[in-house]
C-alpha cells in the first residue's frame, strides 16, 4: 500500500477522489478518519490541506480541482471533527507540484500518484 507523510510523524494511506470530482470517496474518508487522531494530539498546529492533480489537461482546470478537492478535505475535518475554521487552511496546487517519478515505476504508476491530496500540521503561522 502507498502511504503520505503526515507530519510530524504519523502516515497515512492516499485521499482519493472520483476521477474528475471532488467527492471523497468512503475509503478516503476512512483515511481522513484515521489522522483525526494526531490532529487531536496537536491542538497547537495549524492544519494545511494540499490538493494536487496529475499533470495533464488543462491547468486552470486542474487548479480549481485541486482546489476543491482540498476544500472538500478542509471541510469534511470542520464538520465530522468540529476543527475550527481559524486552524485549518486548503491550497490548490494543480500539476505545479508533482512527485518525482520512481526509478521502478511505469509512467502510467507515475500518473497515477499525482492526483492527491496531502494533510500537513505546521506550527508557523500560514
Amino acid at each position: 500500500a502507498r502511504f503520505f507523510k503526515f507530519s510530524p510523524g504519523v502516515r497515512i494511506r492516499p485521499i482519493v477522489f472520483q476521477r474528475s470530482t471532488d467527492t471523497l470517496t468512503h475509503d478516503a474518508k476512512e483515511n481522513v478518519d484515521h489522522m483525526t487522531n494526531a490532529i487531536k494530539s496537536y491542538p497547537n498546529f495549524r492544519i494545511v490541506v494540499e490538493g494536487h492533480t496529475n499533470i495533464r489537461g488543462d491547468p486552470q482546470v486542474n487548479l480549481q480541482l485541486s482546489q476543491d478537492r482540498a476544500e472538500t478535505v478542509a471541510r469534511y475535518l470542520m464538520v465530522t471533527y468540529e476543527v475550527k475554521q481559524n486552524r485549518i487552511r486548503a491550497i490548490g496546487y494543480g500539476g505545479e507540484k508533482p512527485l518525482s517519478k520512481r526509478l521502478d515505476e511505469t509512467d502510467q504508476e507515475h500518473l497515477a500518484r499525482l492526483p492527491r491530496v496531502v494533510v500537513k500540521l505546521v506550527t508557523e503561522a500560514y
